[in-house]
């Protein structure tokens, strides 16, 4: 299968979208991802993760109606910790060639999602 480009953006419910479809809980492999309540205003949750995804100063993603496209031979990075992470929003997306391992322990934090990766 031969991939084509995508686009990225962010909704006003604060979740991420790949080319308008909405990603959540029960998106194959975001389940981790999206623990929080998207009802919730953004802050601490309760075990002090950050609980949203705001649309920050810096981003490239000002609004929902901001996109990045991703080329055929690139990647789009997001971090786990939204509210700290200096991911995709603000550099953009990653060429494939800079790729060089897949992660496969998660380290941080001691919880459920503490071990190896998901294949």
């Amino acid at each position: 299968m031969i991939r084509t480009s995508f686009t990225v953006s962010i909704g006003d419910d604060q979740h991420v979208r790949i080319n308008g479809q909405r990603l959540d809980a029960s998106t194959p492999h975001f389940a981790n991802v999206y623990g929080f309540d998207p009802k919730a205003s953004p802050g601490e949750g309760k075990d002090g993760k950050y609980n949203g995804h705001l649309l920050e100063p810096g981003s490239r993603l000002q609004s929902p109606a901001d996109s990045i496209e991703i080329g055929q031979h690139e990647f789009v990075v997001c971090g786990d910790n939204t509210k700290n992470s200096f991911d995709s929003r603000y550099w953009g997306p990653v060429p494939e060639q800079n790729v060089i391992g897949k992660a496969f322990f998660v380290y941080w934090p001691f919880s459920q999602r503490f071990g190896c990766g998901q294949q």
